[in-house]
Formats: structure tokens, C-alpha cells, sequence
């Protein structure tokens, strides 16, 4: 198992899987790859790069792991402030835990 954390990147309206190139029904709460925009395609999304190479990556990702380019997106949370009745995006990072599992039982082919 290893493990990323991402800082924020945004607070959007934005969907591209659900609502490519448009707004989406609701805020979500956007981590990783700083490419995240309304037009990313499933093609972009899924695309590995090169991971090996680190160099310069500094800036395109949120990750603590600057190699990791994944984009992660979830519905924003929403708190009452009981002073003044108005609600406010709850701040909040995100760890992402991977795990390494092998195909029958071999260790030269990982999924």
C-alpha cells in the first residue's frame, strides 16, 4: 500500500465526465492534476504519461507525490454557520491510499 495526500485545487461546477464542457448540477471539490478542466476527456483522464520522470512535474499536480498526474473530483460539503444562517464549502484535503494486487498469484503482473 502507498499512499498520496492532494491539497485542493478547486471548488467548480464542473463535471467533465458527467456534463463534459459544461456546468454541472452541483460543486465539486477537485484534487490532483492541475490539466482538470471542463473539456478533459476520458482519453486525457486516462492517459499515464510519463510517470517515471518527476522533473518538472512540480507544478502540475496537487499530489505530495509529484508524479502522480490523477485527477479525483467529489461533491463539495456544505456547513450552517449558526451566526450568520449562511453555508460555507468545508475545507478539506485528500488521501488516496493505493494498493498493489497481482494476477494469479504472480508478482511480474500487476493490475
Amino acid at each position: 500500500v502507498w499512499i498520496t495526500n492532494n491539497a485542493p485545487l478547486v471548488e467548480a461546477r464542473l463535471d467533465p465526465i458527467v456534463n463534459p464542457g459544461t456546468c454541472s448540477g452541483h460543486v465539486h471539490s477537485v484534487y490532483g492534476a492541475t490539466s482538470f478542466s471542463k473539456d478533459v476527456s476520458v482519453e486525457d483522464i486516462t492517459d499515464p504519461g510519463d510517470w517515471r520522470d518527476p522533473v518538472g512535474k512540480e507544478q502540475q499536480t496537487t499530489s505530495n507525490v509529484i508524479p502522480n498526474l490523477s485527477m479525483y473530483w467529489v461533491p463539495s460539503m456544505y456547513v450552517l454557520n449558526p451566526l450568520d444562517n449562511l453555508y460555507y464549502i468545508m475545507p478539506s484535503y485528500l488521501r488516496v491510499y493505493y494498493r498493489i494486487s497481482y494476477r494469479n498469484g504472480e508478482r511480474d503482473q500487476i493490475k
